[in-house]
């Protein structure tokens, strides 16, 4: 990720500051995110309704919310790198969306509230189910900021479907006839009757307030998530170091030119400061100071928890939070099972055969290409690279081929974005001709990554020569 393609200032921003961004660029893109969005969703609520009926539809729109939420999200995350989103393109992309965790999105996310900040690991970085899992630890630092963005963007949605709702309730009101008894009598003789008739006008009041605040939701949560990721990676910083040296690199050229010019002065002999003193002699002057000579002890009281022993509350109470927490627990318990059972179907959860009996291997894609051949002309495609010059693409494209040719030929799997460091060790077990070549390769790639030094030719041009030997028959 390029941080100098984004559309907006990267610099360390609050929760709330990066909530504020979120309506800023939300308010920039209204058209381009409330016409997909506006057609999915009246499409969705319409579907629902004539399929369940308003108050049945009203809970399968809930649960299938945040599955539409994640065609404003993505909509939004174009948006920051300054690409626009037609409607075709938006709803041509959507469903690509609907990959990875929408368990967790249902379920999850929505029980603790942080769905707005973790949804777009799932929806945007395209992780695995374990790679997601651990990238969620990196957000823990702003989950109380996504559950109180959640819990305030509630609040003001019930405000407003209540407000639409009140002015749609009358004109949806059965005519009454109102007996001697009062009102209240007659709608409690016919609450069945009632409740059918503002059903309709509360499920369109709920849609409408959904339609105009959950995408301000939904940006707030995005732009929490990318403020966390600009702190953890250091965004920011990368691009005050570009400036920084785009500003000295005319003052390095001059002092470049001019400073051999000037006699080097005589460095005087400097005595041995209190830090430049032996290790042993500092460490006895830092102990014998005051703050470490002088102990203090203190006595912190035990925190009391003084339970009643009676309650006020009246047994309906009791007995309601009993049943409420049973049921809360069943509802924890056939989710898990339900997950548990989704990865044993996807084939996730581990499997341990048993002694007697040994179960086939995984088939790989080794088994459906049994003797893929490896790419011919690597090693000289290599060679020229590093005659002319361009030794990282020669070593570049020796690391590539070399990992093409093992998952072919022997059904290799290594992670999504795994490291060079990571693939070494995941080779070097081997101990044959392929783990010594990868042994002396990946140094140099990673001397090139970290260290701005770019492969040695002298170096790489035996590797090079190795390479057609190594993988055509070590590879086998």
């Amino acid at each position: 990720m390029n941080p100098d393609s984004f559309d907006i200032v990267l610099r360390r921003r609050s929760a709330w500051e990066a909530v504020d961004l979120g309506v800023a660029l939300l308010r920039s893109q209204l058209l381009e995110v409330y016409l997909p969005w506006t057609l999915l969703l009246a499409s969705a609520s319409t579907l629902v309704w004539a399929c369940f009926g308003p108050i049945w539809g009203c809970l399968v729109l809930w649960l299938l919310l945040p599955l539409l939420d994640r065609l404003v999200l993505q909509i939004l995350s174009r948006a920051v790198f300054r690409q626009a989103t037609s409607l075709k393109e938006a709803l041509r992309i959507w469903p690509a969306s609907l990959k990875n965790g929408l368990l967790r999105d249902v379920l999850l996310h929505r029980i603790f509230g942080r769905r707005s900040v973790l949804q777009p690991i799932w929806v945007l970085e395209g992780l695995s189910f374990g790679d997601a899992g651990r990238r969620e630890r990196d957000f823990s630092s702003c989950t109380g900021s996504a559950q109180g963005l959640s819990f305030f963007y509630l609040k003001i949605e019930a405000l407003v479907t209540l407000g639409i709702f009140m002015q749609l309730a009358p004109n949806f009101m059965p005519e009454i006839d109102v007996n001697s008894e009062g009102l209240w009598a007659f709608i409690f003789e016919n609450l069945r009757v009632m409740s059918s008739a503002m059903a309709t006008p509360a499920m369109i009041s709920w849609v409408i307030a959904i339609w105009l605040l959950r995408p301000f939701g939904i940006a707030g949560g995005f732009l929490i998530y990318l403020n966390q990721r600009m702190i953890g990676e250091g965004w920011d910083l990368e691009l005050q170091f570009r400036s920084l040296a785009a500003r000295l690199a005319p003052l390095l050229l001059v002092a470049a030119l001019f400073l051999p010019a000037f006699p080097s002065a005589a460095a005087e002999p400097v005595e041995p400061s209190f830090i430049q003193a032996p290790g042993e002699q500092s460490c006895r002057r830092i102990l014998e100071t005051e703050e470490f000579r002088t102990v203090e002890t203190r006595r912190l009281p035990r925190p009391k928890f003084d339970l009643p022993e009676q309650t006020n509350l009246p047994p309906f109470a009791l007995t309601l939070g009993l049943v409420m927490k049973w049921l809360l627990i069943a509802a924890l318990a056939a989710a898990l099972v339900y997950l548990c059972w989704l990865l044993y179907r996807h084939g996730l959860a581990p499997r341990f055969p048993s002694s007697s009996t040994s179960l086939p291997d995984e088939p790989r894609l080794a088994a459906l290409v049994p003797e893929a051949p490896a790419p011919s002309g690597v090693g000289l495609r290599a060679r020229r690279l590093a005659e002319g010059g361009q030794t990282l693409a020669a070593a570049q494209l020796l690391y590539r081929e070399g990992l093409e040719t093992l998952r072919l030929r022997q059904g290799l799997r290594l992670r999504p974005g795994v490291t060079e460091g990571e693939a070494l060790r995941e080779l070097r077990p081997r101990g044959d001709l392929v783990a010594s070549f990868f042994v002396e390769l990946v140094p140099l790639l990673i001397a090139a990554a970290y260290a701005g030094r770019p492969p040695a030719a002298e170096r790489l041009l035996p590797l090079a020569d190795r390479w057609e030997s190594v993988f055509a028959g070590g590879a086998s």
